[in-house]
């Protein structure tokens, strides 16, 4: 076997060995920071059902790894692919939303017409344990206030919506409503005061017989 083939192989070996390890998390993404393939190591970590291909790297970091993630994908982005992690490693913290978190040492590089992340886990010490645990105090504190600004918007929007409710008194001749105030009004007035709708006016052929009784209809049809 030439150099060349024996070099070949090798990357091969530490392709398959970098996709089915367990300690190192593999993920290829595009200039857009999206996932296009990732090794179990990355699945697995993330507690995912399935690999997150289509999905933005940037969904699964916890703050403030979404900051040094940015700055690492710049760095690689600028070099040439090939060029080596370049000691540029960094701390990144990635959650999959199953209470748990994937610490790990990571290292962004130019490969093909994207990026590659290569990361390897980390055991949790005591002092990690407490970072994780803030940092995933810190996104619950996010997802809270999150929360509670969507709960303020739909409570807003259904102050807004305007419904009609319950027995209203109507009069059996003029079809007037009675309101709260005891007073009658049309239900043009009633309706258009307690919804967002309105009316437009026209003749039903019924009365249209009975003001015109002269009109053929069969002739204005």
């Amino acid at each position: 076997m030439t150099t060349e083939g024996i070099v070949q192989e090798f990357a091969r070996d530490i392709a398959e060995f970098a996709a089915a390890s367990e300690f190192f998390v593999l993920v290829q993404v595009d200039e857009e920071l999206t996932i296009l393939t990732c090794n179990d190591a990355f699945v697995s970590g993330l507690h995912l059902p399935a690999p997150p291909v289509g999905r933005k790297l940037g969904e699964f970091c916890l703050d403030p790894s979404r900051a040094k993630l940015e700055a690492a994908v710049k760095a690689g982005a600028s070099g040439e692919a090939g060029s080596g992690f370049g000691g540029r490693t960094f701390i990144l913290h990635l959650t999959g939303g199953a209470h748990s978190i994937l610490r790990m040492e990571a290292a962004v590089d130019r490969f093909r017409n994207g990026l590659l992340l290569l990361g390897r886990i980390q055991p949790l010490s005591e002092a990690g344990a407490l970072e994780d645990l803030s940092l995933l105090n810190n996104e619950l504190v996010n997802l809270t206030r999150e929360l509670k600004q969507r709960n303020e918007e739909l409570i807003r929007a259904r102050k807004e919506v305007k419904t009609l409710q319950g027995m209203l008194p109507i009069c059996a001749r003029c079809k007037n409503i009675r309101n709260d105030q005891g007073f009658w009004e049309s239900v043009e007035s009633y309706v258009r005061d307690r919804t967002d709708a309105s009316f437009s006016h026209g003749l039903c052929p019924s009365c249209v017989r009975k003001l015109y009784p002269d009109l053929n209809m069969d002739e204005t049809a």
